[in-house]
């Protein structure tokens, strides 16, 4: 079986079930909402030394016992392995199982690691519950979301400009923490111009950040350089931001045409959340039911 080839989000129960086992996630098949190859696989900036990382959305099939008691289900499984001798984890599996009310806790603070499945093309099953979900993925861009992606890029930046940060102590793990400002970045702008998350970025822009990741970091791809660029990035985000917003202001009170430039949510519409999920545990509790009638 060649877990490396995505499935287009159409696996069969049987294919998921396989996956799950290989992995060792303690999720049964039929609760899973989504699962995907993460990372640098859906980026489509992985390496031959990469690891099989998968994502995993699911309801929990107990969770009307957790809420009678007044409890919630448990929120997440992991398995992730450190190696602080070598970057090579290619024969290595893991994976981050979440329940699905907690992943609307997250999709809710702006997590671009919980947004990014909604525009993934790389992905192995998709529910229909799922791809109703994703209808209204435009509406999770929102301020939040952007000062998450600012953040994340800031929390990169400075672990490069420290020394004694885990940036400078792992193996090629500068390179990693470049690629992943860089990619972020990317992302970042084509948000803030109008436009949303690509995942794995245009052939010119994967091309460079695999330069990046694989380095070495000299000449062009110098540290300094690097972050000079880094830094540049931000402030044209900042900048093009602040011009956007002033010049919806004018359209807003002036009338201007619409132009397709539109006004961003500070935050995402918890109402559709709770009714989606709410229709998600209510089809489980009642498929659950009866299954076990029958």
């Amino acid at each position: 079986e060649n877990l490396r080839k995505p499935l287009g989000g159409r696996a069969t129960r049987e294919e998921i079930e396989k996956i799950l086992v290989r992995i060792g996630c303690p999720v049964a098949a039929q609760d899973v909402i989504f699962l995907a190859r993460s990372g640098s696989f859906m980026y489509n900036l992985h390496t031959p030394e990469s690891d099989r990382d998968y994502y995993i959305v699911y309801s929990h099939n107990k969770s009307k016992d957790y809420y009678k008691a007044f409890q919630s289900p448990p929120g997440e499984y992991r398995k992730h392995e450190t190696r602080l001798e070598t970057s090579d984890k290619r024969d290595v599996d893991e994976f981050t199982a979440t329940e699905v009310g907690n992943f609307l806790r997250h999709l809710i603070k702006g997590n671009p690691k919980i947004i990014e499945p909604f525009f993934a093309s790389r992905t192995i099953y998709e529910s229909d519950e799922w791809k109703r979900l994703k209808k209204l993925r435009k509406s999770f861009l929102t301020e939040r979301a952007i000062a998450q992606y600012k953040g994340f890029i800031a929390l990169q930046l400075s672990q490069i400009k420290n020394p004694k940060s885990s940036a400078h102590k792992r193996p090629n793990r500068l390179q990693k923490v470049f690629y992943y400002a860089f990619h972020k970045l990317g992302e970042l702008l084509r948000v803030i111009k109008g436009g949303v998350p690509t995942v794995a970025p245009p052939e010119d822009e994967r091309k460079r950040i695999l330069r990046i990741r694989k380095g070495p970091l000299e000449g062009d791809l110098s540290p300094e350089k690097l972050v000079e660029e880094l830094e540049r990035g931000m402030t044209e985000c900042f900048v093009f931001d602040k011009v956007v917003k002033r010049w919806l202001v004018r359209k807003l009170v002036l009338g201007y045409p619409e132009n397709g430039v539109r006004h961003r949510p500070a935050e995402v519409d918890v109402g559709h959340l709770c009714d989606w999920l709410l229709d998600i545990r209510k089809s489980r509790w009642i498929r659950s039911s009866f299954a076990c009638t029958g």
